[in-house]
Parts: C-alpha cells; sequence; structure tokens
C-alpha cells in the first residue's frame, strides 16, 4: 500500500491511498469543497471523482440503543451470558 498527502499554498489538502491499481483519496478546498476519488468497476483503472458538501450534513447525536439493551437483558434472563456484575 502506498499513501500520499498533499498540500499547497492555496489551501488545498489530499490524501491519497493506492493499493493494487486502486486509489481512494480524499482532496478539500479552501473554501471546503471536498472530493472523493474511488474505484469503479466499469472498465480496468476507473476511477470516478465525487463531490461532497459537507456543511448539508447535520451533526450526530448520541442516543441510547435501546433496542440492543432489550435484546442483552432478554439474552441474559434466558442464561446466554451474563452481564457485567451479574452473578452466573
Amino acid at each position: 500500500m502506498s499513501v500520499s498527502v498533499y498540500d499547497d499554498l492555496q489551501g488545498w489538502d489530499g490524501l491519497l491511498c493506492e493499493r493494487a491499481g486502486r486509489v481512494v483519496g480524499r482532496l478539500t478546498g479552501p473554501a471546503g469543497d471536498t472530493f472523493t476519488l474511488e474505484p469503479c468497476n466499469n472498465w480496468p483503472a476507473c476511477h470516478v471523482w465525487k463531490q461532497y458538501n459537507y456543511s448539508t450534513f447535520s451533526d450526530e447525536t448520541n442516543q441510547p440503543d435501546t433496542a440492543r439493551h432489550v435484546n442483552i437483558d432478554f439474552l441474559s434472563h434466558k442464561g446466554f451470558f451474563c452481564l457485567e456484575g451479574d452473578s452466573p
């Protein structure tokens, strides 16, 4: 695997990773423009640039995974495993 990091005086920076002739990467401009380079399967050596507007993504909030806890409690009560602090 080969990894290259780029930046210039105009504020662009990027990261490219190559493995077995396939390249992935990310290029970010001074105004926040973000482009990704991804391999595609249309023909050998095919790669595509995609532009993303990350400013439209909202921040995630941490929400408890109540369904997972219910399932763990259910399995614990059935004797499949003990939760931390439970006695066997």
